[in-house]
């Protein structure tokens, strides 16, 4: 990256916590018409029924209007609340343990919750009810995210830090398959079984599901097939993949991956384009693009999110915020005096979390719209 753009501000700040023992560890933003409607800290039902959504490109205005917006915060003790605006509604799975890993919406009304407690619980929450619906306990040890896509598959860590496991909502008794990440086959051997190192990031998109590697290996699995087709790609850097996500695109039947890896200031190539093309046979993948956050520092990537197969927003060790297209910076976000742990995009708002304890807000309506049109 040759030079800098000109940074920009978040549009709200919310300090959750002032300690790093508590810090936030996992945010996520709310999607449903049905929540606000229910949900209110102060019992006002005078606003009108479209007005808490977060913004699109023809309600650029509705994004700084952070007080009818709704989000999830997860911290390193575990505890996960919901949130409107600076007011917290209530709290999810309270007293449950271990930090937050992940906070992601998983279909309509449901949040899934994920901790790093003695039992590696999963769980899937009501947003409107508050209820649990359901909860899983994958015995996992790693700091590995589990991930919900297409509304009903849930690719989850394990008790074997190689091993994937693949939750299908749609059977009438859920369906589950177990697969090594690396593709490698249960009589390869303890040693080689290990050779890539564990799981330490999951993605999935349609038919594709990416597992990155503590090795900086990316592997890639159709799920129609058995025996499953595994391709792979070595990032040039050999750090763990810790932020991982996927966008199909359409034009050329292919899917895009964006990964980021550890780093310390001496590694660079921390972020890296991969695109992915399957028919009924194969899966052929290759890296397209890779670069640093920067020449200097932390260079590492604790977060990415793919808002179109050319548009991330990454989350960094040196706590900004960057909006890239592809191999071009678009802007730097400041705002956080210590890490990223998280982050999610939706529209045109960009949620961070960090090691300060913080939550902030961002307008990144002008890059999103550039980009689109």
């Amino acid at each position: 990256m040759k030079s800098e753009k000109p940074t920009f501000d978040p549009f709200a700040t919310v300090q959750i916590t002032s300690t790093r023992e508590d810090a936030v560890s996992a945010v996520c933003l709310v999607d449903s018409k049905t929540e606000l409607e229910h949900l209110s800290p102060d019992g006002d039902d005078n606003s009108s029924s479209d007005e808490w959504m977060l913004p699109s490109r023809n309600h650029l205005a509705r994004t700084t209007d952070f007080a009818n917006i709704l989000y999830f915060t997860g911290q390193r003790s575990g505890d996960a609340f919901l949130w409107k605006g600076h007011n917290r509604l209530h709290s999810l799975a309270p007293n449950r343990g271990g930090t937050c890993l992940s906070l992601q919406r998983a279909g309509p009304g449901r949040v899934l919750l994920q901790t790093k407690d003695e039992a590696g619980t999963v769980s899937f929450h009501d947003m409107e009810t508050n209820q649990t619906i359901s909860s899983t306990q994958t015995m996992s040890k790693t700091f590995c995210a589990a991930v919900s896509y297409e509304n009903y598959w849930t690719l989850l860590p394990t008790s074997v830090e190689t091993v994937v496991q693949l939750y299908d909502e749609r059977q009438s008794t859920a369906r589950t398959t177990v697969f090594h990440a690396a593709g490698l086959s249960p009589q390869a051997g303890a040693e080689n079984l290990r050779k890539y190192g564990m799981v330490s990031s999951l993605a999935g998109e349609g038919n594709m599901i990416a597992c990155g590697m503590e090795s900086g290996h990316v592997f890639y699995h159709d799920i129609r097939m058995e025996p499953r087709v595994c391709s792979s790609v070595k990032l040039e850097s050999s750090n763990p993949i810790i932020g991982l996500d996927m966008k199909e695109r359409k034009e050329n039947n292919s899917i895009v991956t964006v990964a980021g890896q550890a780093g310390d200031k001496d590694d660079q190539n921390t972020i890296s384009w991969v695109e992915s093309k399957q028919d009924e046979e194969s899966i052929q993948s290759r890296v397209r693009t890779q670069l640093s956050t920067s020449r200097t520092g932390k260079t590492g990537v604790s977060c990415a999110r793919l808002h179109s197969e050319r548009l991330v927003a990454v989350g960094g060790w040196d706590g900004r915020l960057r909006i890239l297209n592809r191999n071009k910076l678009m802007a730097l976000g400041r705002g956080h005096t210590g890490t990223i742990q998280s982050l999610d995009w939706h529209n045109s708002c960009v949620i961070t979390g960090g090691l300060d304890g913080r939550v902030l807000l961002w307008d990144v309506s002008a890059f999103s719209a550039t980009i689109e049109t």
